[in-house]
This record gives structure tokens, C-alpha cells and sequence, in this order.
């Protein structure tokens, strides 16, 4: 099995207040030549030793990538980690598209970081989905929750999530994933200039980044809702009142 974490809860200003100085060097966010190469050899590790794979999705900005990375370092949960799983963390860099490795798992794209998918590697579907926004706020999980969590990997199965994937739903999906994506190629330049204290706009900035975190929170909880009626049930009048509104950065 493979878990991918995936956090845009908190950003720059707040990722300071994260004790990270005895963070692996392992867990950090570093850039790679080719993200979804990383991904899937921690699959290939993972079959190979029998272990779940964990593949983290976050940035050196994010509180809760760094609270995540410093969780994991400490002597407790390395033994877990060790034991049970094949790491490897993916930088998201400042909002980049990282959509195929998603997608790939069967999930349209990363809605906060992190967010944890835990995958079967021989089928490739993600097996926590009813619990899979849980680690987008990893800065407020209790140390012992990570540590009941993680040391029991049964414990954070459940549903797939792809019961209900009709033709019209991955249309849906799809369709907003992009809309995120070009909130968040948007957004991305003026969060390179916020992390370097450089950004004059900070207000148009701030407002652009709440309006497209309430969009994306939303989206999120429509796809959950969406996945979980059964197929016979499901109609497209359904899949259309959970289309959002227009948002300002489409209408530029």
C-alpha cells in the first residue's frame, strides 16, 4: 500500500512558528527533477518490502508540511516509519501542478497540504478516503493521535472512494480541478513574494488566497459527498448544484 501527503491550511507567515531544528533531512521539501518518479518508487519499494508506501506533498512555506516533518522525525514515530513504511516527500514548490501524480491515484488534484492517501499498490486506489482531509491541518493533530494512527495502518482504511466515479463525475472533477489549478498559478508568484517579504499587495493577495481556500474547501467536500451516493443514484442534476460560482480569478 501507498500513503500520499498532501497544505495550503497555513502559509508563510505562520510555517515560522513550527520548531523544525530537529527535522530529518529526509522530511524536508526540496525540489526533484521529476516528482512523479519519486512517487512511484516509494509504490515499487513498498511492494517490494511489503510495506505501506508514504509519499508527502508540501512545501517549506506550509505550517503544516514542516508540523507533519517535525512530527515524524521524533525517535517514536521513526520506529513506525521505519517499520511499517517507504517514504519519500514531494515539494509542491510555490503552488505547482502536481495533478498527474494525483490523478494518477485516482484523485483529481491536492485540495491542502498535507493530505494523506494511503494506496494499494496493486490496484492503485486510494483506500482512506473517508479520511483523507484529516492531515490537512497535521499542525493541530496530538502527537499521540500520529502515533495510534500511523502504528496501525489497518486503522486508517475504509472506503475507496471510487464506487460512484461515473463518466459525468470525473467530468465534474476535472473540470474544477482546472479552475483550482488556475487559482493556484495565479496565486503562485505572489506567494514566491510573500515567503521573500517582497509582495506589495499583500491585501489583493490575502483576499485572492481566502477566496480560493473557501473554493477549494468546498470543491473537497462536494467530491466527498459526490463519491459516496451510489452510482444508480446519482444524476446530473446532483453534480451541477455542487458547481461553484464563477470566482475573480476566471473572470480576469
Amino acid at each position: 500500500m501507498f500513503i500520499v501527503l498532501i497544505c495550503l491550511t497555513h502559509f508563510a507567515h505562520s510555517a515560522g512558528n513550527i520548531d523544525d531544528s530537529k527535522t530529518l533531512a529526509a522530511y524536508k521539501f526540496n525540489p526533484t527533477d521529476n516528482p512523479m518518479q519519486t512517487a512511484l518508487d516509494a509504490i515499487q519499494s513498498a511492494k517490494t518490502n511489503h510495506k505501506l508506501a508514504m509519499v508527502v506533498l508540501g512545501a517549506q512555506w506550509c505550517h503544516d508540511s514542516r508540523a507533519v516533518a517535525a512530527q515524524f522525525s521524533k525517535p517514536e514515530m521513526q520506529k513506525i516509519l521505519n517499520r511499517e513504511y517507504e517514504l519519500a516527500f514531494i515539494d509542491v514548490g510555490y503552488l505547482e501542478d502536481r495533478r498527474a501524480i494525483t490523478e494518477h491515484f485516482g484523485y483529481p488534484t491536492y485540495f491542502a497540504t498535507p493530505t494523506v492517501m494511503i494506496i494499494e499498490p496493486i490496484s492503485g486506489q486510494i483506500v482512506n478516503f473517508d479520511s483523507l482531509p484529516k492531515w490537512s491541518s497535521g499542525a493541530s493533530v496530538p502527537y499521540e493521535e500520529y502515533l495510534k494512527d500511523f502504528a496501525n495502518p489497518t486503522s486508517l482504511l475504509g472506503s475507496t472512494g471510487v464506487q460512484a466515479l461515473t463518466p459525468e463525475l470525473k467530468a465534474f472533477e476535472k473540470s474544477q480541478a482546472e479552475r483550482l489549478s488556475l487559482a493556484y498559478k495565479k496565486m503562485g508568484p505572489d506567494l514566491l513574494k510573500d515567503v521573500n517579504k517582497t509582495l506589495e499587495d499583500s491585501k489583493g493577495f490575502y483576499a485572492l488566497w481566502n477566496e480560493a481556500r473557501q473554493f477549494r474547501g468546498q470543491l473537497q467536500k462536494s467530491i466527498h459527498k459526490l463519491r459516496k451516493i451510489h452510482p444508480s443514484a446519482l444524476t446530473i442534476q446532483m453534480i451541477e448544484q455542487e458547481v461553484q460560482a464563477k470566482q475573480s480569478w476566471e473572470t480576469e
